[in-house]
């Protein structure tokens, strides 16, 4: 404490001042010195980190009461505790009656000083423990999860308001954690090891299942030990989530999915099926009349199918119930066959392909069918979205030390610099596309950055109104598989 304590002397009397700095140095205690009342306040006004005042009342009365008014007044050094000194006796009653921390009679003992020094910040860093524990108690009481405070022995500590609901009268300051727990979940499973809770950060469930006594209980459990400056655990915190509704809500959607699944997926199928038959002339000859109508009839099944597609895959791909693959894909025979695929597609307007494989080799690990979402995503935006008759597409490959960027970019009208990070948000289309007349649910981009992001890249866009836009997926480059000996 000492060490970074620091004492701010204010007198005009050599002898004290000469045997209480000798003494507050050979203390190791860090200080300075004011010969006046004026000086002392524009050392302070300069918030200066003076821990305590010793202030020479024998400056005089009106110099010092003044001093110890305007030091009252502001509330930057109201806090500060003073140690009057003064021939005086009537100072002791002053300091009594202004609250002030101690009174010290001259000539000053040195040793009697040097006790009272040290008391008096004992006591101020003392009390301002309890005041920021009564500040942090406010804050927690507020919160809406349940927080635990532990020390080594894994006993609780503090426990908030929100804690106390969910264990009542199981845990309180003293009790273990783990027997609080068992109170509630009597027949709980899968517990970390109670060492472990020092170890690291962890995060676990604990579930409780319906009775007629209790309702379903399901906590998210996140434990994060404290360290001091040496590294050493002095404390655990504990943050108890009650997540039984959202786990429900959670199981319900999912199967509402299934049952969206089949029940939307089966039809459109056929009805795709059916209509691509007729189109194709499969059924026979049609009229004129009839032919068009068909094919805008599978043309809308088409786009619905698409749409359909994107929700659910958004959901899994939110809810990341899809498993990353480390599918081996080598970019240059990628590309090149998919975009021989987009140039046999119908886009209903001409379409300009061009290939630049900037860098030649270049792998990724991957899954196929993931890297076709990001991709086939990126490439249906940068021609549905441009309103030109003629549309040019052009897709970059190169690497960057161990990253590649696969870029797509397109003639289009651009996208205004405040649009361009809200279009990858959920249901998000820029207002000039809002329409019937461009189709789509807005989740292509949502799921092409998740779904990159979910592989350590990510998707950014660069693009300026009416020089068009380019989309930069970045992804991690790993080196070619070793060729298999004949």
């Amino acid at each position: 404490m000492k060490v970074h304590s620091h004492i701010l002397i204010v007198s005009r009397d050599p002898v004290l001042v000469s045997e209480l700095t000798y003494a507050l140095e050979s203390d190791e205690y860090g200080f300075a010195v004011r010969q006046s009342a004026e000086e002392a306040l524009a050392r302070l006004r300069e918030g200066t980190e003076d821990d305590l005042i010793v202030l020479d009342a024998d400056l005089g009365r009106n110099e010092s009461e003044g001093f110890l008014q305007l030091l009252q007044e502001d509330p930057a050094t109201a806090p500060l505790p003073v140690l009057i000194v003064s021939s005086d006796p009537d100072w002791h009653r002053i300091a009594v009656e202004r609250n002030l921390a101690d009174f010290l009679p001259k000539p000053a003992d040195v040793g009697a000083a040097l006790v009272k020094i040290d008391t008096i910040l004992r006591l101020t860093i003392a009390r301002q423990i309890l005041e920021e524990r009564a500040k942090l108690d406010d804050v927690l009481d507020v919160m809406t999860d349940g927080i635990l405070i532990l020390d080594t022995a894994l006993r609780i500590t503090r426990i908030n308001v929100a804690a106390k609901r969910l264990f009542g009268q199981g845990a309180v300051p003293g009790a273990r954690f783990f027997d609080a727990l068992s109170g509630v979940f009597p027949a709980a499973s899968g517990l970390p090891a109670p060492g472990d809770l020092a170890e690291d950060a962890l995060a676990f469930d604990i579930e409780r299942p319906e009775t007629p006594q209790s309702r379903p209980l399901i906590l998210e459990v996140r434990t994060h030990p404290v360290l001091d400056q040496f590294r050493k655990v002095t404390a655990i915190v504990v943050i108890l989530s009650d997540v039984t509704e959202r786990r429900r809500k959670a199981f319900q959607e999912e199967q509402f999915l299934d049952l969206i699944s089949h029940k939307l997926r089966t039809p459109l199928s056929i009805a795709h099926k059916n209509a691509s038959m007729f189109v194709k002339g499969v059924l026979g000859t049609m009229s004129a009349d009839q032919s068009k109508f068909m094919t805008t009839l599978y043309e809308k099944i088409s786009e619905l199918a698409d749409s359909v597609e994107k929700i659910l895959g958004f959901t899994v791909v939110r809810a990341r119930k899809f498993e990353v693959a480390d599918d081996p894909i080598a970019l240059d025979d990628y590309l090149s066959g998919r975009l021989e695929l987009y140039a046999k597609r119908q886009w209903g307007r001409e379409v300009l392909w061009r290939l630049e494989l900037l860098e030649k080799g270049l792998h990724i690990r991957m899954g196929r069918r993931h890297l076709d979402l990001i991709v086939n995503n990126l490439i249906e935006n940068a021609i549905k979205f441009n309103d030109k008759a003629q549309v040019h597409v052009t897709v970059y490959v190169e690497s960057f030390g161990d990253r590649i960027e696969l870029r797509v970019r397109d003639d289009g009208p651009g996208i205004p610099p405040e649009e361009q990070e809200k279009i990858f948000e959920e249901f998000y289309q820029v207002d000039k596309y809002r329409t019937l007349n461009v189709a789509g649910t807005g989740l292509g981009l949502t799921i092409a950055r998740r779904l990159a992001r979910a592989y350590g890249g990510d998707i950014l866009v660069r693009s300026m109104l009416g020089k068009g836009s380019i989309f930069i997926v970045t992804l991690a480059r790993v080196e070619p598989p070793a060729k298999e000996n004949p």
